[in-house]
């Protein structure tokens, strides 16, 4: 008999970062993420459940908020995801679209806790443990824009994002979460300067605070 965990680590790889063009005002932030399997011998004994290889069946939940499937977050049987929810907080009159783009508001956790429902695709993971010395790995850098074309100079932006990192893994068929969730957020601040969306004191943290 075996019993499966991971502890999720960060690395604080990616600071808040502004970017200004004629036409945006570009913010960004985000964490590179280490879950490490225990006990590693589950990857590397002989006498081992064979959990390699690609999937069986999909994970639960069914699109991404931009319209991709979330079936395409997991290709293999152990996969490092995460959850998102949001909030904007927007001068009256003025939409997250007509702003900001698509991200719409009032994105909430899902009930499942296996789904991960901001995982679309596996560009960002290594869920191959067996060639990583017993990890997975994932980083996330959301990046939001706001349009200068938008808005009258004092008003202010916020956008805050909150995450759950997780590792989950299929064992004959079904899903489990493997790991505790790993907290953490993004808050994106703008104010509008000079007819620009300048940087507001947009903060991150690893914890969900201030939701």
């Amino acid at each position: 008999m075996w019993v499966v965990w991971a502890t999720v680590t960060s690395t604080d790889a990616f600071a808040i970062t502004y970017q200004q063009t004629s036409n945006l005002g570009t913010i960004s932030g985000g964490y590179k993420f280490t879950h490490t399997i225990q006990p590693g011998s589950i990857i590397t004994d002989s006498n081992r459940p064979d959990l390699s290889g690609a999937k069986t069946i999909d994970p639960p939940g069914g699109m991404h908020w931009d319209g991709e499937p979330l079936a395409n977050g997991a290709d293999k049987k152990w996969d490092n995801t995460r959850q998102i929810k949001s909030k904007w907080i927007l001068p009256a009159g003025i939409t997250s679209v007509q702003c900001c783009g698509s991200l719409p508001d009032g994105l909430t956790y899902p009930t499942d806790d296996v789904e991960g429902n901001d995982d679309r695709s596996t560009g960002e993971e290594n869920n191959d443990p067996y060639s990583n010395s017993s990890k997975l790995n994932g980083e996330d850098k959301p990046t939001i824009s706001a349009l200068h074309g938008v808005g009258t100079n004092g008003q202010t932006i916020e956008l805050r994002l909150h995450f759950r990192e997780f590792a989950r893994l299929e064992i004959a068929g079904s899903w489990y979460r493997i790991s505790d969730f790993y907290l953490w957020r993004v808050h994106f601040k703008w104010i509008k300067s000079s007819g620009k969306w300048v940087n507001n004191g947009s903060n991150k943290a690893l914890d969900n605070n201030g939701f």
